[in-house]
């Protein structure tokens, strides 16, 4: 039967929502307060669920050291401190707005590459379960295929 870790790790950040190919209205219209320069920063929080085979040998379903790595490699050491949409390639303007959504979206092939091999037992799942901009907002990406370990 398998089980489910999940390990939560947070981070400071700053963005700003705005589209170099619309006007300052357009960008205000849409985008509010959001907008305005220089941005605004969020304590961010990342859940990672890592599903697998349980060991009865190690008790876990991944190495925590190995997952704690894998995190402070492919989220924290990306996003901490950093100006997302000035300071990541993906995110620079004209490219992805630095949404909540797009960070859960550009998260999760990170983390699921790497946790795959860490999965204890034959087979193993990793899920992207949250990606907190503040209390009052999540994304979720949701599971996409089981991952082999």
């Amino acid at each position: 039967m398998p089980v489910s870790l999940t390990r939560t790790i947070g981070f400071h950040a700053w963005h700003r929502y705005w589209r170099p190919d619309w006007t300052p209205e357009q960008n205000h219209a849409a985008f509010g307060a959001l907008a305005d320069p220089p941005g605004h920063d969020h304590h961010y929080r990342c859940a990672v669920t890592v599903t697998g085979a349980f060991d009865p040998a190690s008790g876990a379903v991944i190495d925590l050291p190995l997952l704690d790595g894998i995190l402070a490699d492919e989220v924290v050491k990306p996003l901490d401190g950093t100006h997302i949409e000035r300071d990541l390639a993906d995110f620079l303007p004209g490219r992805t707005l630095p949404t909540c959504e797009a960070l859960a979206r550009w998260l999760f092939p990170r983390i699921a590459r790497r946790a795959s091999c860490c999965c204890r037992g034959r087979s193993g799942s990793s899920r992207w379960r949250r990606s907190a901009r503040s209390s009052r907002e999540w994304a979720t990406r949701p599971r996409r295929s089981s991952i082999r370990g």
